[in-house]
């Protein structure tokens, strides 16, 4: 089930079943990504032989019928604008985010581009924990602030928030320890955080086996985020105070120049679609 491990396994695995059986015409399963489910798809009318030894060639005749799929979306010219605040590169979890805090910093013709397609790189298939209380003050101020920006936007619009909080095991004394320091920190932060026994992490989840741990830390504030959908909700709020977003552009080259004091600075961005003078430019691909 893609809600207890990564839907990339779940849709490799139940295309392989497929596949084994000659299913090749059965319906798309429902994972949670819809634009995964056009290369579900593609997979299944693949003409392949049957499941057999040579299982590497036919994950490779997969592989290439998705970069041939993801190269068409590529060719997709767009109408760039000529000048840009800055310039985001890559539409994933990063990418969104940042474009939402420059539009909110005043840069309404922030501009974010994408090869493919929002969410399509690593951001689709994360866990989406959102943990409020980390080892360090700074880390756990971030994520508070992180929380409170996707509760802000889950209230206009559904985002993918899910409010289930968080069990932290120790099953050591020096952990047990770490965490008691945790909390202390959260409840300085105004983070509703416990330390709990044994039974009474027994009493919250009872299919936690409790006789070879010494504690835990219960955060009921914690809870998971479906990326796709805050990237959306993301992006459009961005869009709302005057930042773009396009997809299917892919970003070629950085032009910079010599600044007056002999420095280097960006001048350009070049983009499969055209060029876009900018002097700020943030890389968000591949994080």
């Amino acid at each position: 089930r893609s809600d207890y491990c990564s839907p990339l396994i779940t849709f490799t695995l139940k295309m392989l079943v497929l596949l084994h059986h000659g299913h090749r015409s059965a319906a798309v399963v429902n994972l949670r990504v819809p634009h995964f489910k056009s290369y579900y798809r593609m997979a299944l009318r693949c003409p392949i032989p049957a499941f057999g030894s040579n299982l590497h060639k036919r994950m490779a005749h997969l592989s290439r019928s998705i970069v041939r799929k993801e190269h068409m979306q590529m060719s997709t010219q767009v109408d760039l604008p000529a000048e840009a605040d800055a310039v985001v590169v890559g539409g994933g979890m990063m990418g969104c985010w940042t474009l939402y805090h420059l539009a909110r910093l005043g840069m309404t013709s922030a501009v974010l581009l994408e090869r493919d397609k929002l969410t399509s790189g690593t951001t689709w298939h994360t866990n989406g924990l959102v943990h409020v209380i980390r080892a360090s003050e700074v880390c756990s101020k971030l994520f508070n602030v992180t929380r409170d920006h996707i509760l802000e936007l889950d209230a206009q619009e559904p985002a993918g928030w899910t409010q289930n909080g968080a069990i932290y095991i120790a099953s050591k004394k020096d952990r047990l320890k770490e965490y008691h320091r945790m909390v202390t920190l959260g409840k300085i932060l105004g983070v509703e955080c416990h330390v709990l026994t044994p039974s009474e992490t027994a009493s919250i989840q009872p299919l936690i086996r409790t006789d070879d741990i010494l504690g835990s830390i219960y955060v009921p504030g914690d809870g998971t985020i479906d990326p796709a959908p805050l990237c959306r909700a993301v992006t459009r709020d961005a869009a709302s105070k005057g930042a773009k977003v396009y997809e299917g552009v892919s970003v070629t080259s950085v032009e910079t120049e010599k600044s007056r004091f002999n420095r280097e600075q960006v001048k350009a961005v070049h983009t499969s679609s055209g060029t876009i003078k900018t002097k700020n430019v943030v890389v968000c691909a591949g994080i």
